[in-house]
């Protein structure tokens, strides 16, 4: 998780222009500090000039990263007669960061064992009055559409048996459909030997003359079927992803709901502060995505999505 910890930290440090590494860093210890005690409920780090990479461990970074960004972002605003001092641009950092803690804490305080789906509409429920539950899973859909399609956050590693005599072979995968092929690893073929179309995969080399024992695997990003039980979101995509994406999906139904009109939710300002999260959230998607092991592999996209 180095990779997120040091963009939280360069983030922040081109925010706050003239801060020293000192000051950025004691705001940061700060911040981690008090989202222990209040939302983690774990002990804080005791050591601010300890490398701030471990006052979290990493899957408490990924969760907690943006609550930290606008707490840190908050106090450091705040301090007086410095460069960087903008008491109008601390408040709003202050508001988020105290929604975002409250969120937390909610959550923090639910069952640890529930099903993260149920976790997620839950949360998603709580915070959206009057809201019906058919109109929840489907803004939690289409959310999920997009962040697979453009965030790659569902990715697969599939192995497949050459079968000599059989050229063209389907690579659908049940429940799911086909957004991108991310890499292609054999002992003998390349990406240029295969062709795709309509989810199956063509390879030119003669299959006859390879080793039976040598498997074809995949890595591909996947998104949930267009004919998914739309009353069963647990049935959609595998529950981790539901847990590791819970900020993303979240931050996502929540902006893209508020941002109706005339609904019992409705809330413009709201509605665009939860879309920046999110959006910010889905750009960076990709650099941390269940890649099956494959951090250097190659962007082949479908023609028929190019």
């Amino acid at each position: 998780m180095s990779a997120l910890t040091d963009n939280t930290y360069r983030l922040l440090r081109a925010q706050v222009t003239g801060a020293t590494d000192r000051i950025v860093k004691l705001a940061l210890f700060e911040t981690v500090s008090e989202v222990c005690r209040l939302s983690l409920s774990i002990d804080p780090p005791t050591d601010p000039l300890s490398d701030f990479a471990g006052w979290l461990d990493d899957d408490q970074w990924l969760k907690n990263h943006t609550l930290v960004i606008a707490g840190t972002l908050a106090r450091l605003y705040a301090m007086p007669k410095r460069p960087w001092s903008d008491i109008d641009t601390a408040r709003v950092n202050k508001e988020q960061y105290d929604t975002l803690l409250s969120y937390a804490r909610a959550d923090a305080a639910e069952a640890p064992n529930i099903d993260p789906t149920a976790r997620l509409l839950g949360s998603i429920r709580s915070r959206l009055p009057g809201a019906k539950d058919s109109q929840t899973r489907l803004a939690l859909f289409d959310v999920l559409q997009e962040a697979c399609q453009r965030g790659r956050i569902w990715t697969e590693l599939v192995p497949f048996r050459l079968v000599p005599g059989k050229q063209v072979f389907s690579i659908a995968q049940p429940g799911a459909r086909i957004v991108m092929l991310l890499n292609a690893q054999h002992s003998v073929l390349g990406m240029q030997a295969l062709n795709y179309s309509d989810e199956k995969i063509a390879v030119r080399t003669d299959i006859a003359t390879l080793n039976p024992a040598d498997l074809l695997y995949l890595t591909m990003a996947l998104a949930p079927s267009l004919g998914a039980d739309m009353e069963n979101p647990a049935t959609w995509m595998p529950g981790d992803i539901f847990a590791s994406k819970y900020t993303l999906l979240l931050h996502g139904v929540l902006g893209a709901m508020m941002l109706q009109t005339a609904k019992p939710y409705s809330n413009t300002a709201l509605g665009q502060y939860h879309t920046q999260i999110y959006s910010r959230e889905l750009n960076a998607a990709p650099l941390t995505d269940r890649d099956g092991g494959l951090p250097t592999r190659q962007r082949w996209r479908f023609p028929r999505f190019a």
